[in-house]
């Protein structure tokens, strides 16, 4: 193993910067890592030196205010820090947690994106709906992710996380628009009453913005479908 060994009087910035080409060698910086360097580099330099010297290489907004946000990555509970670290938490969903003011409701979304192995792009979306949820319940995230409906399917035996992910959507649609949620069930209803055959079926506009409703009929073939068009043109005309 190659060591490097530098004079006493090297100055802190050529050292951090000797430590960070290093460092890269073995592939990109994670944002944990990213931190945790900044940290590091606090120790010897001024924010603006380090902004100066290291945000580019970094990939990081060249403000003194990007220090500040990503440090406080490493004052996260460890579990936090973990899936920034592997890179299952992605930098815009980092930071949106971050400006959650409890640590409890940030650690609980994390948890719920861990135990549904959610991606990035449904993270994003989970996150202000709950928020938003919670607000309306007067309740904190936290305390909102322990409604027992929401429990019952993380702990559910059976479920894969794809079901589990599908069920807790659908609870968090119905809560956010629960008008619509009833408009549906009353539709179905009525749709049972009129024993449709089973090549047939009957759709609501978008949210109910309409009353307007769609009647399709499928058919075996074009033949049959060509046998029906009189009858049809002669009813709805």
């Amino acid at each position: 193993m190659n060591c490097q060994i530098l004079a006493k009087d090297t100055p802190p910035a050529s050292i951090l910067d000797i430590i960070l080409a290093d460092q890269c060698l073995a592939g990109p910086l994670s944002m944990a890592e990213k931190a945790r360097f900044l940290e590091i580099s606090s120790g010897y330099l001024q924010h603006r030196e380090i902004v100066d010297f290291f945000c580019e290489r970094l990939q990081l907004d060249k403000r003194p205010s990007t220090i500040s946000k990503l440090l406080e990555i490493l004052k996260q509970h460890p579990l936090f820090i973990s899936e920034v670290h592997s890179g299952f938490l992605q930098d815009k969903i980092v930071m949106e947690l971050l400006r959650l003011p409890e640590e409890a409701d940030r650690l609980a979304m994390v948890k719920l994106f861990k135990d549904l192995s959610i991606g990035d792009g449904k993270q994003r979306k989970f996150l202000p709906l709950i928020r938003d949820l919670a607000s309306r319940h007067n309740t904190s995230i936290a305390d909102y992710l322990e409604d027992p409906s929401i429990q019952a399917v993380l702990s559910h035996p059976e479920m894969n996380k794809p079901q589990k992910f599908q069920h807790i959507a659908t609870f968090l649609q119905r809560q956010t628009n629960p008008s619509s949620t009833q408009a549906e069930s009353e539709f179905a209803n009525k749709i049972k009453t009129l024993q449709l055959p089973e090549n047939c079926t009957i759709s609501h506009s978008p949210s109910f913005e309409k009353d307007e409703v769609t009647l399709s009929i499928t058919f075996k073939n074009l033949s049959s479908c060509e046998r029906w068009i009189p009858i049809l043109k002669k009813n709805l005309g």
